[in-house]
């Protein structure tokens, strides 16, 4: 064989190459190479230079995080920067070949084009770049290509490290002689020597060996795209008018940070007048983003990738036999590799590579594609993804498929049968995406899927969308026994979702024997909501009689979410008796709920991480509290649930508060005062009033924060609010408000005399939670009217309930006035240093309330009594006790020892004896304190 290459030159800028019979491969041309060591060539090569670095993008993010990877003296010899176009592989490589030279370590860089195919071009400008790492000139004695390669390789063996050679736009090597050439390059790099190449396609240059040996760094599409944080720092350098940060977070989502499809959004917001509506309607099927993927992706690719790229579009993930049934081939495996070899917007979902998924944004270019090209295609390809999807035991998708097919004879009957199993699993958002996609009149003869459709736009949409669904079908002559029995169940639910608990209770007394025990999903929902609203409406024993004895009800018969509404609602009662401890073990336990793995059910779960934040940040746990509220806040705002939505809200806004992010907070209570307005629910807007108010009082404003309160008290009718038992308004009224504003700003004792009176009210009703504030404020306005004593005694006191229930956040969020009294305590006791112990709220409140029981300033406390006990515990009353503390119900116990509730009763009389205790709550802080409970 052969290697003949004729060249002629014009002049520095132009040339034309010709290479005949280039069959030799480079391991072969070596050898032959070194022979002919020493001898020159008479043809002489004249090229342009390409070793000057791209001029980086308009407003090109600082991608700090990769460009310090990728200047570290640990890396690899060899880092692959792969990703598809537009995803700043030359930006980033540009921005670390800065970095490094400021470091003043060589670097070198080639763009690489398609001319450099031709092996002894190639070899030319690798020889130019090597040269300009040593700054030395470069010899121009004539090779034949052998010998160039071999003093190539040679000369790059011989480099005194360190240096790096970027070589950029790598996927144009198609050559193997050109490859073998790279991958010869990279494997005679000395030590310290480096390569870093820019790619769209993973190149064949011994890829898997070098990840094997550990002497490759991969960068790919995942670890490209901008972060949240990027994305915003793109935008706001791009756009001139900001968006907001639903907007960005909205974009970001869209685009799943691929820098390229930011950029053209950029460019289009300065055009558009209206940012949100872009924003909602940004997509892959955009003419600047579809103009790009055709020229840039589409046009480089065989036409038997085309087709089945848009074929497979309408698929959420890809694998080899469901592309192989709707694309009638046998070969998709092999296809989907290539495409992710080549990285066509196709990523891998799993290691063992056999499920993919598009970019979401190609996947609407494609089906757009698709439908201006093939769209009697469409039907056909939904309609054999569907019959894939049931003979391969996957209903669910089938659904999805046969719906888009528009094959109601098929669809329907399949929907019907797994959709109350959908909905008794909680996956309301998928049943209301669904039905979204089915006309209104095809659903006249399915009866359960109108009950079903009812529920799932309950769960996710609001009350009033489904409040209006149910007036409909409740007005249907035609209207099935089943149907009255959802309507019935789903009536007091929605009332009290609208904050009409009063009309909600009246409706649930007057129908609650109108559900037949054969239906069970409804009668369970029936309960627990008629549970609830006796609870609002302060009827504590109907409340926990409904709960405890609810007809037919187990977990495998209502689902799931019956089971995490059930205990959110014995939750609430425990949390406003002041059980905290009890509360949380129940709101862990219903947010844990699983079904098949995976959380059974976002409504259900949104609306206990709601409540379990609720005692997470009473407790002083604000990081874990904020970590959900960031999660599950937006998630409530769709359901508009009134009471989670203030918690959620306020509960946000106190810890950014905390943290010195202001504006953040008061941002927070604008999105509650603004959920109030669209979903017409008063209550919402006053608790942001009230909220600011506090804000206001804390930092000194007094006028403000009486404005705000009197703003507040104008939107509801507090008196009548403050008998209910909401747990979002039972520490925080307006009566609170304005007891607190009096302490800082007025009448102290005027606000200790209504103190006196709010806190015998709550201890009678059982509102602990609700008294524990009031003697806090009451606290605060006696050391506010130099009171002293009573100040110290009352916070002693305070001290001994808190430490019993881990409840700190009522006591700090007072702010600079309960500091003040804390360290007066703190001196009392002769407790050094008190104003730092205030940064750990609970190791305060521990040692605080320590100090006073050790001193014995509760006065006979049952905290306070002797470590010995006059009996001990049993073997049962022991377990009993574990239970106890871990939040169990009296029912819950006794299933969990396989007694009865009499049992249980019996042995909490016995452990109250024994621990000198009044109550469950009091018994579990004994045993904790005595080292009965670990």
């Amino acid at each position: 064989m052969s290697l003949a290459i004729l060249v002629t030159a014009r002049n520095f800028d132009t040339y034309k190459i010709s290479v005949r019979n280039v069959t030799n491969p480079l391991p072969t041309l070596i050898p032959k190479a070194r022979a002919m060591q020493g001898k020159q060539a008479n043809n002489r090569l004249v090229v342009p230079t390409k070793l000057t670095p791209p001029g980086s993008a308009p407003a090109a993010v600082a991608r700090l995080e990769l460009r310090n990877l990728l200047c570290t003296e640990e890396v690899p010899r060899l880092t692959l920067i792969r990703a598809p176009a537009g995803f700043g592989k030359s930006t980033l490589m540009q921005q670390a070949y800065q970095a490094l030279q400021q470091q003043q370590v060589p670097v070198a860089w080639l763009t690489l084009d398609n001319a450099d195919n031709d092996v002894a071009r190639l070899l030319h400008f690798l020889r130019l770049a090597l040269a300009s790492l040593n700054q030395q000139a470069v010899n121009n004695q004539a090779l034949d290509v052998g010998n160039l390669a071999l003093a190539v390789l040679d000369y790059a063996a011989q480099m005194q490290p360190p240096f790096v050679l970027f070589l950029d736009d790598l996927e144009v090597l198609q050559n193997s002689t050109a490859l073998a050439l790279i991958q010869q390059l990279v494997e005679c790099l000395p030590q310290g020597g480096r390569i870093i190449l820019g790619s769209r396609a993973l190149p064949d240059i011994g890829i898997a060996r070098l990840r094997g040996r550990g002497e490759l760094l991969e960068i790919d599409p995942l670890k490209l795209r901008f972060t949240a944080q990027e994305t915003q720092s793109f935008l706001q350098q791009t756009c001139q008018q900001p968006l907001s940060t639903g907007e960005l977070k909205r974009l970001h989502h869209t685009t799943e940070g691929w820098p390229v499809a930011l950029r053209l959004a950029s460019l289009l917001l300065q055009e558009c007048p209206n940012n949100s509506v872009f924003v909602e309607e940004f997509s892959g099927a955009n003419s600047f983003v579809a103009d790009y993927l055709a020229e840039e992706v589409l046009a480089r690719q065989p036409k038997v990738w085309l087709e089945f790229m848009l074929q497979t579009s309408l698929l959420p993930q890809l694998s080899a036999p469901l592309c192989n049934a709707i694309c009638a081939i046998d070969n998709s495996q092999e296809i989907l590799e290539h495409l992710e070899r080549a990285s066509i917007f196709l990523y891998t979902l799993d290691s063992q590579r056999q499920e993919f998924r598009y970019h979401g944004l190609f996947a609407v270019f494609l089906r757009s594609q698709l439908q201006k090209k093939y769209p009697e295609k469409i039907p056909h390809l939904h309609l054999a993804a569907a019959k894939w999807y049931l003979q391969n035991q996957r209903p669910i998708p089938a659904i999805e498929q046969a719906i888009l097919a528009k094959d109601w004879e098929f669809a329907l009957p399949l929907f019907n049968q797994q959709a109350e199993h959908l909905l008794s699993q909680g996956r309301s958002r998928l049943l209301v995406r669904l039905f979204e996609l089915i006309p209104e009149q095809q659903l006249h003869r399915w009866p359960v899927l109108q009950i079903v459709h009812m529920w799932a736009v309950a769960f996710t949409r609001g009350a009033a969308e489904a409040m209006e669904l149910l007036t409909k079908y409740e007005n249907d002559d035609h209207a099935e026994e089943s149907m009255v029995a959802h309507i019935v169940a789903l009536r007091p639910m929605l009332l009290s979702i609208l904050d009409r608990n009063d009309l909600a209770y009246s409706v649930a007394s007057q129908t609650v024997a109108a559900i037949a025990d054969k239906y069970v999903f409804p009668q369970a929902i029936f309960h627990t909501s008629y549970a609830y609203v006796a609870l609002v409406m302060g009827h504590y024993p109907l409340a926990q009689q409904l709960l405890d004895h609810q007809p037919g009800q187990t977990q495998a018969d209502a689902g799931p979410f019956t089971s995490i509404y059930s205990q959110c609602v014995e939750g609430v009662m425990e949390l406003m008796q002041g059980r905290l401890r009890q509360a949380l073990s129940r709101f862990r336990l219903a947010t844990n709920i699983h079904v098949h793995g995976i959380n059974s059910s976002t409504n259900g779960n949104t609306m206990a991480a709601i409540l379990l934040v609720e005692v997470l940040y009473e407790t002083g746990e604000l990081n874990s509290a904020q970590r959900l509220l960031q999660v599950y806040v937006p998630l409530m705002r769709e359901q508009g649930v009134p009471e989670h939505l203030i918690s959620g809200h306020r509960n946000l806004a106190r810890i950014q508060f905390a943290q010195g992010e202001r504006e953040s907070a008061l941002q927070t209570l604008m999105e509650l005062e603004y959920c109030g307005h669209i979903n017409e629910l008063p209550r919402l807007v006053a608790n942001a009033h009230l909220e600011r108010a506090r804000f206001f009082l804390l930092q000194g404003h007094g006028q403000a924060a009486r404005d705000e309160i009197k703003r507040a008290a104008e939107l509801c009718d507090w008196p009548v609010l403050e008998q209910q038992w909401l747990f979002a308004n039972d520490q925080h009224t307006c009566c609170e408000a304005e007891l607190r504003w009096q302490i800082h700003f007025g009448e102290a004792t005027s606000a200790a005399a209504q103190l006196t009176a709010l806190i015998a009210e709550a201890e009678q009703l059982g509102r602990h939670r609700r008294a524990l504030k009031f003697k806090i404020l009451l606290a605060l306005a006696f050391f506010k009217q130099g009171e002293k004593p009573k100040a110290l005694a009352l916070l002693a006191e305070i001290l001994t309930s808190a430490a019993a229930e881990n409840s700190v956040q009522s006591l700090i969020d007072e702010g600079e006035l309960m500091q003040q009294l804390f360290v007066h305590f703190a001196q009392e006791q002769r407790l050094p240093l008190a104003e730092a112990l205030f940064t750990e709220p609970r190791q305060l409140i521990t040692a605080l309330a320590n100090a006073n029981n050790n001193v014995g300033i509760n006065n006979g406390s049952a905290l306070a009594c002797s470590d010995q006990l006059t009996e001990k515990l049993t073997r049962k009353e022991s377990q009993v006790l574990q239970l106890l503390a871990e939040g169990l119900t009296n029912a819950a116990i006794a299933g969990q020892l396989f007694v009865s509730e009499n049992t249980v009763r019996t042995h909490l009389r016995n452990i109250n004896s024994k621990l000198h205790s009044q109550s469950r709550t009091e018994a579990v802080a004994i045993a904790r304190r005595k080292g009965i409970l670990h």
